[in-house]
């Protein structure tokens, strides 16, 4: 559903690009290409609540929806942010390893204030008709645990 998508929205439409160099094609050769690396990894898509903290050698990645992002199939809050950076500080304490991705607001450097922050080149540029929606927003990282 998300490597075939367009905006990573589950089964959310389909990017359009030249002949051969489709989201669908790139996710098939990066899979191809990646998969001998990832030989013993477990790859699962869960709730973080399901997921018990445990050391490493376990590295945790979380994307969740973005805060006020819509088209998800749910609302993601900043509650749900503030409950995932309780747990996310509860992962590193337990000696593992997490990175957590999000759009870089005052609101998200403050929820995830005991990770460390990583700024990243991803930059997402609103195309919104209504002028006061247009915006630039800017994806990092919040990393925790030592590898």
């Amino acid at each position: 559903g998300f490597g075939c998508s367009f905006g990573a929205k589950w089964f959310g439409g389909y990017a359009k690009h030249s002949p051969g160099k489709t989201d669908q094609a790139y996710t098939v050769r990066a899979l191809a290409r990646d998969v001998p690396a990832l030989e013993g990894c477990a790859i699962e898509r869960l709730d973080f609540l399901e997921i018990a903290p445990r050391p490493l050698p376990v590295v945790i990645y979380c994307d969740p929806p973005y805060v006020g992002t819509p088209g998800y199939g749910g609302r993601w809050t900043r509650e749900d942010r503030q409950a995932l950076a309780k747990w996310a500080g509860q992962v590193v304490r337990a000696g593992g390893r997490i990175v957590i991705s999000e759009i870089d607001t005052e609101e998200a450097q403050e929820d995830f204030a005991g990770l460390e922050f990583v700024p990243t080149r991803t930059v997402y540029q609103s195309v919104s008709v209504n002028p006061a929606k247009r915006g630039v927003r800017r994806e990092a990282l919040w990393v925790g645990g030592a590898l």
